[in-house]
């Protein structure tokens, strides 16, 4: 269990720092993120309203 805290904690971390620093992606990226959050179904989730492709990117 306390690995597990770990690890999602690590990648929130990871994430945070990546949108503090401003990192872009080429645009042809942002479209296979869009296949992938569909494929997925990551639209549903709270965190999927801020990130590349919304309108908070």
């Amino acid at each position: 269990m306390i690995d597990t805290a770990a690890t999602v904690a690590a990648f929130e971390m990871m994430t945070r720092i990546a949108d503090g620093t401003g990192t872009t992606h080429p645009s042809a990226r942002l479209d296979d993120f869009e296949v992938v959050r569909t494929e997925l179904g990551l639209d549903q989730f709270e965190s999927a309203r801020v990130g590349p492709g919304t309108a908070n990117d």
